[in-house]
């Protein structure tokens, strides 16, 4: 459970708090996977389609990890599956082109 008002917090804030939380991996994130999220908060419609898709994976990859008695430290697993979504839901919305530039 988080401390921390939601509501006053950015987007880019509010996907890693709920990234840090669904890891248990401490209170921040590496450069890395802070550059991550940076790129899917860029692509994403809104930060709330960002979330209902991260909710989609990222607990299952999480207790499927934990299972097979691993600890998942990094987004690396997911970046790309969630990069691949998000170019999809925009597609469909008619926002992006496959190269994901919007041109």
């Amino acid at each position: 459970m988080s401390i921390i008002d939601i509501n006053q917090l950015s987007p880019i804030q509010l996907i890693t708090q709920y990234v840090v939380e669904t890891l248990g991996s401490g209170h921040c994130l590496s450069r890395d996977d802070a550059a991550r999220v940076e790129s899917w908060v860029k692509m994403a419609p809104s930060s709330d389609e960002l979330m209902v898709l991260l909710e989609e994976l990222l607990p299952q990859k999480v207790e499927k990890a934990r299972q097979g008695g691993r600890k998942v430290t990094s987004l690396a697993l997911v970046h790309k599956t969630v990069q691949k979504r998000l170019l999809e839901r925009s597609r469909l919305a008619g926002g992006l082109t496959h190269d994901g530039s919007g041109n």
